[in-house]
C-alpha cells in the first residue's frame, strides 16, 4: 500500500478528513493526523503555536512527511498558519536530495514554490480521476 501525507489549511480540516477516508477506503495508508481533531495530541492543543504540544505536533508531522511515498499539498482554502507551506518545503527538500517521493498539488497556486511540483490538479475530483490513486 502507498503511504500518503496530506498537507492543507486548518480551515479545510473536515473536508480533508473526508478525502483521506476515500484514500484509506481505496487501500492507501494516510499518515496525516493533524486534521483529525480526536487524536490525543490535537485534543490537547489550544491553538497556540508556541507550546510544547505544538512542538510535538510539528515533529510528528515532519516524521510523517519523511515516511510518505506521496505528499499531497492542498491549497483550496486560504492558510494563515504557514504549516502547509512548511510541509511542501520539507517534501521538496526530501525530493531534491534524491529520495523517491511523489508530490502532488491540489488547488490554486499560492506561492512560487508550488511551481516546483510536477503534478497539479484543480480539485480532488480531478486528482482522483487522473492521478491513478
Amino acid at each position: 500500500s502507498v503511504k500518503i501525507y496530506i498537507g492543507g489549511s486548518l480551515t479545510g480540516r473536515a473536508r480533508l478528513a473526508n478525502e483521506a477516508k476515500y484514500l484509506i477506503d481505496s487501500g492507501h495508508v494516510v499518515l496525516s493526523r493533524w486534521f483529525s481533531a480526536n487524536t490525543p495530541i490535537e485534543s490537547l492543543w489550544n491553538n497556540q503555536f508556541n507550546s510544547e504540544v505544538s512542538e510535538v505536533m510539528a515533529m510528528r508531522d515532519t516524521y510523517d512527511i519523511m515516511e510518505a511515498d506521496i505528499v499531497i499539498i492542498d491549497s483550496l482554502e486560504p492558510s494563515t498558519s504557514g504549516g502547509r507551506e512548511t510541509e511542501l518545503g520539507l517534501a521538496l527538500m526530501r525530493a531534491l536530495i534524491g529520495h523517491p517521493l511523489r508530490i502532488i498539488h491540489v488547488g490554486p497556486y499560492t506561492n512560487i514554490f508550488q511551481n516546483l511540483v510536477r503534478e497539479h490538479y484543480g480539485s480532488w475530483e480531478e486528482l482522483l480521476e487522473d492521478s491513478g490513486l
